[in-house]
């Protein structure tokens, strides 16, 4: 492992701070850090769109402002 102290601070790194800190880490604790990273890193799945089938599914709104009452809801489930 590379001595971290030899890389030069420049004022306000918060980069080589992070560096600082770490090497003074346990090595279960560094882990945890790169995996966390890793995760962050790795390209994200796409997000299912099965919701963009429903547009312009609706053809007509037939009082769009009117409270809907409770017994509606239930056709709904």
């Amino acid at each position: 492992m590379t001595n971290l102290k030899k890389i030069p601070l420049t004022k306000g790194s918060e980069f080589n701070q992070f560096l600082l800190f770490f090497e003074k880490l346990s090595a279960e604790n560094k882990a945890l850090i790169i995996h966390l990273l890793s995760e962050k890193a790795a390209p994200k799945k796409k997000e299912d769109k099965a919701w963009e089938s429903l547009k312009g599914s609706v053809l007509t709104y037939i009082d769009p402002f009117e409270p809907i009452a409770v017994e509606d809801w239930e056709v709904l489930s």
